[in-house]
């Protein structure tokens, strides 16, 4: 069948925002060559830097295999740009409400013509995205635009047998992407470190080896459940319902206990005092525990409707 206009307009869309993402991942490697030609860096900026490239590289390559997907009307390029278009909506809508909480708390941000500034960059960066999410989600769920990729029947709600519907894919994607950061966070939870970022679980302050050991645990939950999720497997499938009913349960819990979040600052003081001047909302922190909460209650929701797209 052939391609239509708005399918190859999409796959541009997608390669111009590729090779953004491109642009920088190598600006964010000149800069790192830039900070430590002028004065050592903090211990953790390499690192953060390193994932940052490495996240950003990741992205881009997914976009342009996607594009090229899409050109050829590839069923796999739909699924793949309506799993894009979720998670480009989840993540603008998170930054755009934390940034809403987060500006008007940081210092130099109480001018009106700055405030402006910041927010017209704000609704450029984080608005124009979603709104191509939001097309691309339209378009692809299309009867039209689904009749161009032949074997193309999957949707949200409907997937065939056998297939793997856009929310497993979703989740599964969630997870791997959250492999890299994980990896640094890990890094910088080992008590050798100068930062040793001490973790909440289950409400009780846990540090040292105690944190890295849960962190190392978490990581390889990601891994696992992730590959899994995307090769549709059923233990996957019980795994990260399990892994989702701790996350909800772990984050009530430290939600509900009143003094968590100014035990986690105070000891991520004690290890490192530059963590003393950062001055973190307490409307900030609770949009997080409630935004992943209702995160892994979407996700959890979505496995447990779709126990039958799951076979031994």
């Amino acid at each position: 069948m052939k391609r239509s206009g708005s399918v190859t307009a999409a796959g541009v869309v997608l390669l111009i925002g590729s090779a953004i993402l491109l642009l920088i991942a190598l600006a964010t490697a000149f800069a790192i060559c830039f900070v430590a030609s002028k004065a050592p860096p903090a211990p953790y900026l390499p690192g953060t830097f390193a994932v940052a490239i490495a996240f950003y590289l990741a992205l881009a390559g997914w976009g342009i295999a996607t594009a090229v997907g899409l050109f050829r009307l590839r069923p796999w390029a739909r699924i793949s740009i309506l799993s894009m278009s979720v998670l480009e909506l989840v993540i603008g809508i998170g930054s755009a409400v934390s940034m809403l909480i987060l500006l008007p708390n940081m210092v130099g941000q109480r001018d009106p013509h700055m405030m402006a500034m910041v927010s017209g960059i704000l609704i450029v960066t984080l608005g124009f995205p979603m709104a191509i999410a939001v097309w691309w989600l339209v378009l692809f769920l299309r009867r039209g635009v689904k009749l161009q990729f032949s074997g193309a029947g999957t949707t949200l709600e409907a997937p065939p047998t056998g297939g793997r519907p856009v929310s497993i894919t979703v989740i599964a994607i969630c997870l791997l992407l959250g492999v890299p950061g994980m990896l640094w966070t890990l890094y910088l939870t080992f008590p050798n470190q100068p930062t040793a970022i001490p973790t909440m679980v289950l409400g009780t302050l846990v540090s040292g080896w105690g944190a890295a050991g849960f962190g190392l645990v978490l990581l390889a939950a990601h891994l696992a459940l992730g590959l899994g999720l995307w090769r549709m497997k059923p233990w996957a499938r019980n795994g990260t319902i399990a892994y989702s009913l701790f996350s909800i349960v772990n984050i009530i819990a430290t939600a509900l206990r009143p003094d968590s979040f100014r035990r986690i600052f105070t000891a991520m003081g004690t290890t490192n005092p530059a963590f003393e001047s950062y001055a973190i909302p307490q409307g900030f922190l609770w949009f997080i525990a409630i935004f992943g909460a209702g995160l892994a209650a979407v996700a959890l929701w979505f496995l447990i409707k779709r126990k039958r797209s799951f076979v031994d």
